[in-house]
């Protein structure tokens, strides 16, 4: 009883929090298999919003100070073959309901899941966890070389077809533009994540990475009764003197810049998506969308003595992500200002972006500084002319602590042309908007 007791007392005192300098975290430590790291992240961004409307009672810049995430972390093990992780993520400080500026208040649970390790080539991940298809589904978002989320659509154009992207909360959303379909909801084929299982591993000690997951499909004429099929493979040439990244961890992602910790590093990926897509969700009102995803991205870290640089760049292809819409005349008054997709033509979206990071790897001040860029171009199928999107910005990174503490300042420029162009002027809303940031984040 004594040896039970005792027992029962250190581990007790294990639980003692302790600050874990690798994880960002504080540690809750049981034995050196069993273990658990806590962490509180968040982000702080002053954002001025160009206008939106011409015209109407909000055609005016906005100015919003906002933590735009705000989250409770925690990753561990229960022993060497069971990992877990899970996080309780926040997005405003103004409720939903608050539409001109809010994204959402309350907590909930944004991904996490149980990762078992047979060897290091055969890993199972299940939960809610991240989508193995493209490389910005994979991403870290607190090691984002450019503070704004991938795909910023302040008009909600790709939106409107392709759903949203990042951590989402719906299977799909309904679409915000005017149309003459009386529901049309939009697959969220860039979510982040979704309930699902992800079979994956290292082979060649990181040569080749794997990911196969299947996940729930929530969008086709029968919701939920079939699953989201993804497939991922990497390649790094270890031969050369690069070095690999993986996903073979808890969570299962990747980051933008590793900050010159792992070295040299160059990474190849190639993906697959296959996704049934119903509008309205019932196979009445349209056929269903057989969309198929394909991707090919590069990533590459590499520092020439002392500076680091990053670039990576991405095209993704989806074949039937949408019907094709053309612009109508609904209100008889000349002005054609609706998106009419009754002639059920499947359409085809194309996307590629570029970015890179040039990091001062010295200490000026109290960090260290580095610049930016990126350019994210997309084009949807219409019936006449196509919807296209192209977004731009560039901005400054100051690393104080890593990503653990970090500042950021920079712009994004969303221009919208043709189809998409004319859709916004027929409805007075703007068609190139320019939002200015600046952004503190920690992780702890």
């Amino acid at each position: 009883m004594k040896v039970s007791k005792w027992k029962v007392l250190g581990i007790a005192g294990a639980l003692v929090l302790s600050y874990a300098v690798a994880s960002d975290a504080a540690q809750l430590k049981v034995d050196e298999d069993t273990f658990a790291d806590f962490g509180f992240w968040t982000k702080v961004m002053y954002k001025n919003l160009e206008e939106r409307d011409k015209s109407g009672p909000f055609d005016y810049n906005k100015n919003v100070i906002d933590v735009i995430d705000a989250r409770f972390t925690i990753e561990g093990q229960i022993n060497k073959i069971v990992q877990f992780y899970g996080e309780a993520v926040s997005t405003s400080v103004y409720d939903a309901s608050d539409t001109l500026v809010a994204s959402d208040t309350d907590f909930k649970l944004a991904e996490g899941g149980v990762n078992l390790i047979a060897i290091p080539e055969l890993q199972l991940r299940i939960g809610k966890i991240r989508i193995p298809f493209t490389r910005m589904q994979l991403a870290d978002e607190y090691a984002r070389i450019n503070p704004i989320e991938p795909l910023y659509d302040p008009q909600d154009i790709i939106a409107g077809f392709l759903g949203r992207s990042g951590i989402v909360y719906e299977s799909c959303i309904n679409s915000g533009l005017t149309g003459t379909w009386v529901q049309y909801c939009a697959p969220n084929l860039f979510r982040f994540v979704d309930g699902g299982a992800v079979l994956h591993g290292d082979i060649g000690e990181g040569m080749f990475r794997y990911n196969i997951g299947v996940f729930n499909q929530g969008t086709d004429d029968e919701p939920f009764n079939s699953v989201t099929w993804t497939v991922r493979v990497e390649f790094t040439p270890t031969m050369a003197g690069f070095n690999p990244e993986t996903t073979s961890t808890p969570k299962g992602w990747l980051k933008d810049t590793y900050l010159g910790k792992k070295g040299d590093i160059l990474t190849i990926g190639v993906g697959y998506l296959s996704q049934d897509v119903d509008p309205d969700l019932t196979g009445k009102g349209f056929d269903e969308l057989d969309v198929d995803g394909y991707t090919v991205d590069v990533f590459l870290e590499k520092k020439f003595q002392s500076v680091i640089l990053n670039l990576e760049g991405a095209y993704t292809n989806l074949n039937e992500s949408h019907y094709e819409p053309t612009l109508v005349d609904t209100n008889g008054d000349g002005i054609r200002e609706s998106l009419d997709i009754s002639a059920q033509k499947e359409g085809d979206t194309y996307l590629w972006y570029v970015q890179g990071q040039l990091l001062y790897d010295g200490v000026v001040g109290i960090g260290k500084p580095a610049i930016f860029t990126k350019y994210e171009y997309a084009e949807l199928d219409g019936q006449s002319n196509d919807l296209e999107w192209y977004a731009w910005g560039a901005g400054i990174n100051y690393y104080i602590e890593g990503n653990a503490a970090r500042l950021s300042a920079g712009f994004t420029n969303v221009s919208y042309d043709d189809l998409a162009e004319d859709y916004l002027k027929a409805n007075d809303k703007e068609d190139n908007i320019t939002d200015f940031y600046v952004q503190a984040q920690i992780m702890f």
